[in-house]
């Protein structure tokens, strides 16, 4: 199942016959969009680089023409920093990652370095899930989209004066790191096609002993390997709390 649905259908990936052999006899009918996920993915990449390739500037507040890796954004969180050091005040959560990676970000404010000023603060996270690369992209482009328009744009100008905005781009980076630099991936979204890890790193205590050997880039659980962060927030934060599915 994918998260794609509408009142009356569900988009579906079948990995073959069988599962085409599965709807049928279980009444349902169906029609195929893409007939195969594979070559899509393949092609959406190749036209990702040639688009790169051709294209200097986007509109985007940045300006950027391509999906960032975990270097990028932090590089260009210190260079706004540099860049704008009343505005910006860089910012490293206190705990590090299961495969002992930092977890960086920024705060955005007028005299952001007094951070007892009392101000509303606004916390923007992004890739929760390692594959949802564009929660990132959004996030860093939010801030640069508030620093370029201080000043200039009235409405900007004011959220960053009266506001306190926290952004960390990447909060699952040991998941977004397997996703992202997984450029042999198969794009066929089976099990061992990690530019589709969903989850972080960390072994969930109900997983199967079978699932725990290997690395987090590596192992029998291929892309299920892991805790999914947007799924394991305590007790009523926002839902019902955690899964006890691993």
């Amino acid at each position: 199942l994918t998260e794609h649905g509408t009142a009356t259908t569900v988009e579906v990936v079948l990995h073959g016959k069988a599962d085409a052999d599965a709807l049928s006899r279980a009444g349902f009918t169906y029609r195929t969009e893409i007939a195969d996920l594979t070559a899509r993915g393949k092609a959406n990449r190749k036209a990702d680089e040639q688009f790169a390739a051709v294209t200097e500037r986007t509109a985007l507040p940045s300006g950027r023409t391509a999906y960032r890796r975990l270097g990028d954004y932090e590089g260009e969180m210190k260079a706004l920093a540099a860049r704008y050091p009343d505005l910006v005040k860089p910012l490293t959560l206190p705990n590090k990652s299961v495969e002992g990676r930092e977890i960086h970000g920024i705060e955005i404010t007028t005299g952001a370095a007094n951070t007892a000023d009392g101000k509303p603060v606004f916390f923007n996270m992004g890739v929760h899930h390692a594959r949802e690369w564009p929660s990132a992209e959004h996030a860093m482009e939010y801030a640069y989209d508030l620093l370029t328009g201080y000043g200039k744009d009235p409405l900007t100008t004011q959220v960053v004066q009266q506001s306190r905005t926290i952004i960390v781009p990447v909060v699952n980076v040991d998941g977004f790191t397997i996703s992202r630099e997984a450029s042999t991936a198969p794009a066929d979204f089976s099990r061992f096609d990690y530019e589709y890890k969903r989850k972080n790193c960390r072994i969930s205590v109900s997983t199967p002993a079978s699932f725990r050997g290997g690395t987090c880039s590596d192992n029998p659980a291929g892309r299920l390997r892991g805790t999914d962060p947007n799924r394991n927030y305590g007790g009523f934060w926002g839902g019902p709390g955690a899964s006890s599915t691993w």
